[in-house]
């Protein structure tokens, strides 16, 4: 039987690492996404300001949650199909049109 199952808390919090490890990338190599954090930043502090209510957190909350996992889910298919489709490739230049890259 494997040390290691499924649902071991070693297992989860290696899981978190590698997940941490990846915002720590995406804050380092991506402009989008440290402006988006940005954005994030000046909506909380307007929220403390403004005093809003449990229910608007939420959707905020919300709001940022999908947003940055947009862009990290974003960043990984331009980085997949740059890995798949060389930039010399006429074919390449097209994920552009969807992707909003560079």
């Amino acid at each position: 039987m494997s040390m290691l199952k499924s649902h071991h808390p070693i297992k989860h919090l290696k899981s978190f690492k590698y997940a941490f490890e990846g915002v720590l990338h995406a804050l380092i190599h991506e402009a989008n996404f440290r402006l988006q954090i940005l954005i994030t930043g000046v909506a909380v502090g307007l929220g403390f300001y403004f005093q809003i209510s449990s229910s608007e957190w939420s959707v905020l909350i919300l709001g940022f949650a999908s947003l940055l996992s947009a862009e990290v889910l974003n960043t990984s298919i331009e980085n997949f199909i740059d890995f798949l489709i060389p930039k010399k490739s006429p074919r390449g230049y097209t994920r552009g049109d969807f992707l909003s890259v560079r």
